[in-house]
């Protein structure tokens, strides 16, 4: 055998062999990366802040409400009652 047929046989297995350190080097990154990213996923919605709701009707301030894990089964209103706006007289003209 050659030195040169012997040179191209080791060229070959060595670039097979780098091949499979690059494929599998990237597989590795890869399923690290997969894994920091679930991890982020599951942080940012096991760590979501409390929900606050508001009621208002455009006039009156709004309302900082309180949430309920059941509904409201009682006669007792939730919110207290809006204020009265008396329209203002209007004269008709003449």
């Amino acid at each position: 055998m050659s030195r040169g047929k012997w040179a191209r046989i080791k060229q070959s297995k060595f670039f097979h062999v780098r091949f499979y350190r690059k494929l599998s080097s990237w597989l590795i990154l890869s399923i690290l990366l997969n894994v920091v990213l679930c991890f982020g996923v599951m942080y940012s919605y096991l760590t979501r802040p409390i929900r606050t709701y508001y009621a208002t009707d455009g006039v009156t301030a709004p309302i900082m409400l309180n949430g309920m894990a059941q509904p409201n089964m009682s006669t007792q209103a939730l919110l207290p009652p809006d204020p009265i706006t008396e329209p203002d007289t209007r004269l008709i003209p003449e």
